[in-house]
């Protein structure tokens, strides 16, 4: 469900790109649905269990993923609030897209610290491998910065979920 609503045009053989994919799992969603799914994670241990598991290219690093004619969908759930150059970051997702592809990013909303705090979760907004916070405005923000158009940023369940797409040729 989760695939299709951030990719409503999809169809058989679209190639999607899960940046941070840990163990796989959506990866293997993509898979069941006769997508090319691809990976990318840090981790060598999360990265082999999801070759392991979907069949799937995982890299280490977004610079070793070959383009290819580009992603129709890249996926970057809780990661960009652990990069330290977002913009660099964003632009080389961007250039991993394919022309009319789509770019979906999550992550934790700051405009929510204090419900974080009450709920005794501020560590998974405010932590050491954390080294950015966004609010609705500075993740629209950097997005335009990276050289996307924003489509929507929806701010739900404390966490922020854009999606955005390469400006009109």
């Amino acid at each position: 469900a989760l695939l299709h609503g951030l990719a409503p045009r999809a169809s058989e053989g679209m190639r999607v790109l899960d940046v941070g994919c840990n163990r796989g799992l959506l990866l293997l969603a993509a898979r069941r649905l006769g997508w090319e799914p691809v990976g990318v994670e840090l981790s060598p241990v999360a990265a082999a269990q999801a070759r392991e598991a979907t069949n799937a290219p995982v890299y280490a690093d977004l610079a070793h993923v070959p383009r290819r004619g580009g992603f129709d969908l890249v996926v970057a759930w809780h990661v960009l609030e652990h990069t330290t150059d977002p913009i660099t970051f964003l632009t080389r997702m961007k250039g991993l897209l394919a022309r009319d592809g789509m770019l979906a990013i999550q992550v934790p909303s700051f405009e929510h610290a204090d419900e974080f705090r009450r709920q005794g979760r501020l560590g998974s907004l405010v932590c050491a491998v954390h080294n950015l916070q966004f609010t609705k405005q500075t993740l629209s923000d950097t997005l335009r910065r990276a050289g996307f158009d924003v489509r929507s940023v929806v701010d739900a369940d404390l966490m922020l979920t854009a999606v955005a797409e390469h400006p009109a040729q």
